[in-house]
């Protein structure tokens, strides 16, 4: 849903693996790292979801892979921020599953509680917006007022 695949597609072929088009679905009924919809469990439950959910609408494949992230604080060095990638390959045939992740502080995850206009402009200059995406929300716990 979010365009992962033109990533982990190139990465794959050179296994052998060929794509199917990718079935629509509703990744962010898993839970948005905005927010808006809760995740209902881990992070690993949410991508072994997601990759049963394309196997269970795409019954032609004997794979289905997906992934999902999460930006925060670092798990060991609180004040450091991070991003989490997890990716899971699930087997239709054998039931074996696969799951990979990924820790990192090269991110440009950072947030700014913004009085003025001007601080907002300077904060997405900062981040690398337009070229990577932001989220506005109303306050720490409020709303998402805008994302993308």
């Amino acid at each position: 849903m979010h365009g992962k695949q033109r990533v982990i597609e190139p990465v794959l072929a050179r296994l052998g693996l060929r794509f199917l088009p990718p079935p629509h679905i509703d990744t962010d009924r898993y839970g948005t790292f905005t927010r808006e919809i809760g995740r209902s469990g881990s992070q690993r439950e949410a991508v072994l979801a997601k990759a049963q959910a394309g196997l269970d609408m795409c019954l032609d494949a004997d794979f289905a892979i997906a992934s999902e992230g999460a930006f925060g604080p670092h798990p060991h060095i609180p004040f450091l921020p991070s991003g989490f990638e997890m990716v899971a390959l699930l087997d239709r045939v054998s039931g074996k599953v696969i799951v990979g992740s990924h820790l990192t502080t090269a991110t440009n995850f950072a947030q700014y509680e913004a009085a003025t206009l001007a601080e907002v402009y300077s904060f997405a200059e900062r981040v690398g917006f337009p070229g990577h995406s932001i989220v506005m929300m109303a306050g720490r716990e409020g709303p998402v007022l805008a994302k993308g």
